[in-house]
């Protein structure tokens, strides 16, 4: 049994590229985001809790974002947990990504992170976070 060539470099790094693009726009939407919380143009209105009168897996992640942004970290844990998990998240894989692309390290592969472990984590997130935003009150 022979061994295949490894992988060109622009091949392996790709799903790191990928993940550069993504967190340029997430970027760019929260900036945006924040822009329009501070200038007074308020935020938009959230069809399910419209619609329900219950909040969303979601709600009140942008107002988490600003206050995680402006510092105040135990409110905007308050405000929406899961919203705070996924922006330290974020920066946490862009900056693992922007150093193997820019550094040209041989990035990392666990076996457990398949995209099905990925799929139960974050459905078991998004429902932990909306049952705290049920027991929590935000009704």
């Amino acid at each position: 049994m022979t061994v295949p060539p490894p992988l060109p470099w622009e091949v392996r790094t790709a799903p790191e590229r990928l993940v550069l693009v993504f967190a340029a726009a997430a970027a760019l939407v929260g900036a945006m985001l924040c822009l329009a919380h501070h200038s007074g143009l308020g935020l938009s209105f959230c069809t399910w809790k419209g619609i329900t009168g219950l909040p969303c897996a979601g709600c009140g992640g942008t107002r988490s974002a600003v206050m995680l942004l402006g510092g105040d970290v135990n409110s905007a844990l308050a405000m929406n947990p899961a919203a705070v998990v996924a922006m330290v998240g974020t920066l946490v894989v862009t900056i693992y990504a922007g150093l193997v692309v820019a550094c040209r390290l041989e990035p990392l592969r666990p076996t457990f992170l398949r995209p099905k472990f990925w799929r139960f984590a974050l459905l078991g997130l998004l429902a932990a976070n909306w049952i705290y935003l049920l027991l929590a009150g935000r009704v």
